[in-house]
């Protein structure tokens, strides 16, 4: 059964084949053309975490591609810790998730990659969402933002491709945006016991199933090395970790409503039960070191030199000619790069003051827990 969409900028009728025509229709060597045909309207984003980047992306996603099964879905954001979530609506991510891993000389390497990548995260119909979404991309103008941190060269190949590059610029910027990254991402604050436990069972879950993720390895790293756990080599001991840690988080009255406890807390206890024969016991002062954001900062406090060398890698295979900092973000002269072929719905003066709203929002954030730079 085949679907109709209504294109916005033609207002023509569309019509989208089934997801099994498409998987038909859509082949390596499809893809392989597809690639080529549209090079030229893609917009390839990298940047260093915690500069922003999904909230960029979401405040100038109305004047790019969205989707042909969700016009309205541009993303989201929570406004607990002020992270933004943005939609890849092509590839799903795919240049967010470990690509650089593999080994893509051409596009038909390229395209054999996402065409596997689909299928291996084919969540709630992810292969008809994406190929649906390039199907129609294919007949229409607009142009489309492709997110991504790390650089591969394999982005070489997209040579009419705008590219654009975010980096945080100053040592000041440098230490913010690492701040902001590592808060925002890893110490969100729950405050209810339902959002509590179904985290600690969603966590474990993870845990168990896939590991810890290789962005987050770092977090983990001196605990790994206390319990001689490698990335390659995990030896699971104790499947019953997640609710040891339901029962001691309620011994230390954590999971009390009103009461905040964070995100990476969880995830901690979780790894240290779960790697351990036994169950560990906890003072109150551990507990409450663990739950801590200025400890968490402590233990993982910013290295200049290192992200210094790190940020050279968003400045490779064409990513140096368009290379902006966090200044340009604040003054908005950023928008220079993504509105060469676009013809943008956000004014530098409406971007600039979203900004500082972003700013301001991720001190809020600092202050609801309880951190304080030093």
């Amino acid at each position: 059964m085949s679907r109709r969409r209504l294109v916005k900028d033609s207002e023509k009728i569309i019509e989208i084949p089934s997801e099994q025509e498409l998987k038909i229709i859509i082949t390596v060597d499809w893809l392989e053309d597809w690639l080529k045909r549209v090079s030229k309207r893609l917009v390839f984003f990298s940047y260093v975490g915690g500069c922003g980047g999904e909230y960029i992306v979401n405040t100038m996603q109305e004047s790019f591609y969205s989707t042909s099964l969700e016009p309205e879905k541009w993303g989201g954001h929570n406004a607990i810790n002020n992270r933004h979530f943005s939609i890849d609506h092509l590839f799903n991510n795919f240049f967010t998730s470990g690509y650089e891993d593999l080994d893509i000389e051409n596009f038909n390497d390229l395209a054999r990659e996402l065409l596997k990548y689909f299928s291996s995260t084919n969540y709630g119909g992810t292969i008809h969402y994406c190929l649906s979404n390039i199907y129609h991309f294919d007949m229409i103008k607009e142009h489309a933002i492709v997110r991504m941190h790390l650089v591969d060269k394999c982005l070489a190949l997209f040579e009419d491709s705008v590219k654009i590059s975010l980096i945080p610029g100053s040592q000041q910027w440098c230490e913010y945006t690492y701040i902001a990254q590592i808060l925002k991402t890893n110490m969100l604050p729950l405050y209810t016991r339902e959002d509590k436990i179904s985290y600690i069972n969603e966590e474990f879950g993870r845990i168990r199933d896939d590991g810890i993720e290789d962005y987050r390895w770092f977090l983990f790293k001196s605990l790994f090395e206390k319990l001689e756990i490698s990335a390659e080599n995990n030896a699971i001991t104790n499947n019953g970790a997640n609710d040891l840690v339901i029962k001691i988080l309620d011994n230390h009255n954590k999971l009390d409503d009103g009461v905040m406890l964070f995100s990476h807390t969880i995830t901690l206890l979780l790894l240290e039960q779960y790697y351990n024969k036994y169950e560990i016991r906890y003072t109150t002062h551990e507990m409450n070191m663990k739950n801590n954001a200025n400890n968490f900062y402590k233990e993982h406090k910013y290295d200049y030199e290192w992200h210094s060398e790190f940020n050279n890698q968003f400045q490779t295979y064409g990513f140096g000619e368009n290379t902006y900092t966090m200044d340009d973000v604040i003054n908005g002269k950023i928008l220079e790069s993504f509105s060469k072929n676009v013809n943008l719905d956000i004014t530098k003066s409406m971007f600039t003051n979203s900004t500082k709203d972003w700013c301001n929002n991720n001190i809020e954030f600092y202050k609801q827990i309880g951190f304080h730079y030093e």
